[in-house]
């Protein structure tokens, strides 16, 4: 038996940790779940190199988009809420409410280096999260695009 490179060792740990499943497993469950299809962007901020996937306790969505062999390793995160008032409890007065081009109305958060853009859309609540830290493409205008492309 091979010994496994440092990253995949921290990789599996990463994935045994967060019980992460395989993205395309995980949106599976998720849609059977729910009865209907889910609809993810198109444009992501970068080309991951592991795609992970859970669903949560509340029975929402998480997709985890990871690529390792950059430094800093960048990940992304996409959180599907069912239904999409589930949306509510993560916005708060102080978001900058944005417009996206379709209408939707979006709201950005930013703490401590972490970038969240929620809004609702062919029904579901979608929270997009980044960290400003490991890419620019983060920023509100990275994120704006990235709800754009659903």
């Amino acid at each position: 038996m091979e010994a496994k490179p440092h990253d995949d060792k921290q990789i599996d740990e990463f994935i045994q940790g967060n019980n992460y499943l395989p993205a395309k497993k995980a949106i599976n469950r998720f849609e059977q779940e729910q009865g209907k299809e889910v609809s993810l962007p198109k444009k992501l901020p970068f080309r991951p190199t592991h795609k992970f996937g859970q669903l949560t306790i509340e029975g929402d969505l998480r997709l985890h988009y990871l690529r390792v062999f950059n430094k800093p390793h960048q990940d992304f995160i996409i959180s599907v809420l069912a239904p999409e008032s589930k949306i509510e409890k993560h916005i708060f007065s102080e978001d900058k409410v944005v417009t996206l081009k379709d209408g939707t109305k979006a709201y950005f958060q930013s703490k401590d280096h972490i970038h969240t853009l929620m809004f609702k859309k062919k029904g579901w609540g979608y929270l997009l999260t980044g960290s400003i830290k490991q890419s620019k493409d983060y920023d509100l205008e990275g994120l704006m695009e990235i709800a754009e492309s659903i």
